[in-house]
């Protein structure tokens, strides 16, 4: 049997760049994978990204780890060019609820300066989380090569 396993997110909160302007941002994200049975394979990452109202096309990685997702994500901005968003989520139980749904990201231009920070949370129910964001796609839509 083939096909792609897909995961559907929407996380929302803020960016705040170095020049201290702080604006809306929301990651649109699915990520996908053919290898369903190897748990930690980087799914390739296709989606939007809303930055104070403006669009982007969003792309880059979701790596799934035991303690916590980690995303590598990438976008063309307007004023800053390519701009890399890279975090990851870190499970604990004292904070369980929190660590769930926040992941806390870095800001960087692609030559690796510093731009800023960000913080995403997902804020649908957590306990609907498989049900809604879990996908089966009967065949990937990746182009061959």
């Amino acid at each position: 049997m083939h096909g792609v396993l897909e995961i559907h997110e929407c996380l929302q909160g803020w960016i705040l760049w170095q020049e201290k302007t702080r604006q809306s941002l929301e990651l649109e994200i699915v990520a996908s994978t053919e290898q369903i049975l190897n748990w930690s394979v980087p799914r390739e990452v296709s989606g939007r990204v809303h930055v104070d109202g403006k669009v982007y096309v969003l792309g880059g990685t979701l790596t799934l780890h035991w303690r916590g997702p980690r995303y590598d994500l990438t976008f063309n901005h307007v004023e800053h060019g390519p701009v890399y968003l890279r975090g990851k989520k870190t499970y604990q139980l004292k904070h369980l609820k929190t660590s769930l749904v926040t992941c806390p990201l870095q800001v960087l231009h692609n030559s690796g300066a510093l731009l800023g920070s960000a913080e995403v949370v997902y804020r649908q129910s957590i306990l609907a989380f498989p049900f809604h964001a879990l996908r089966w796609a009967g065949k990937s839509v990746r182009a061959k090569s």
